[in-house]
């Protein structure tokens, strides 16, 4: 195939220590990601989440801003979900790792194996019951809020998200995936993809206050 390809897209998402402010860094036809030096905020967090296949476009994009990520010392966050063959790569370079309850490495290693190939911290989500977290020296759980559940869509994604956040704001990980599990309760209460942000806006300062860190 002789026809001019479009650049591919790179993202680097980070969120600030100090204020919560999301930084997306982007890069468009590199074949490698760098943090620039003229950054006036060094990014505070990189999330991933790995694609399918090891020649995506998403899974070559967050191995390099993994890469340059860990590089800088900026802590790499994983959204593991389910097994896919990139996390051979992402795993060694993410220092937090959060998967579900159901993960399975095909060496037969459940979420808390995954210490054994590089992350920090492992932690994994079970719908409504407690989210288990285990690191190299203690382990433990959250107790999700008792909330009547209508709609469990995107829920995930608003745990990691919440996650991300709460460790761009500087919270540890145990007190940020507490937060997450608050957020992800409030997003599961609302029908649709959009009417809960509503709810979310309105306890903004509950949710500040329990981050505990300065927002």
């Amino acid at each position: 195939n002789t026809e001019a390809q479009p650049p591919t897209s790179k993202a680097l998402p980070s969120a600030s220590a100090t204020n919560g402010l999301r930084i997306i860094l982007s890069f468009i036809g590199e074949d490698t990601i760098t943090i620039p030096a003229s950054q006036s905020r060094t990014p505070q967090l990189a999330a991933l989440s790995g694609g399918r296949t090891s020649k995506d476009v998403i899974v070559l994009s967050q191995l390099r801003a993994a890469r340059a990520a860990a590089a800088k010392g900026v802590p790499v966050v994983l959204d593991a979900g389910s097994y896919k063959p990139v996390f051979e790569e992402l795993l060694p370079l993410a220092g937090e790792v959060i998967c579900a309850a159901g993960f399975r490495h095909p060496t037969g290693r459940g979420p808390e194996g995954l210490l054994g190939v590089g992350p920090r911290m492992v932690a994994a989500s079970h719908g409504g019951d407690p989210l288990r977290w285990w690191t190299g020296a203690a382990s433990g759980q959250v107790e999700p809020p008792a909330v009547r559940v209508r709609d469990t869509l995107g829920a995930g994604d608003v745990l990691h998200g919440g996650y991300a956040f709460a460790r761009g704001c500087g919270a540890e990980p145990v007190a940020a995936l507490g937060f997450a599990v608050r957020v992800a309760s409030l997003r599961v209460q609302h029908l649709g993809p959009f009417a809960w942000r509503t709810a979310l806006a309105a306890a903004a300062e509950d949710f500040r206050a329990a981050l505990g860190v300065a927002v």
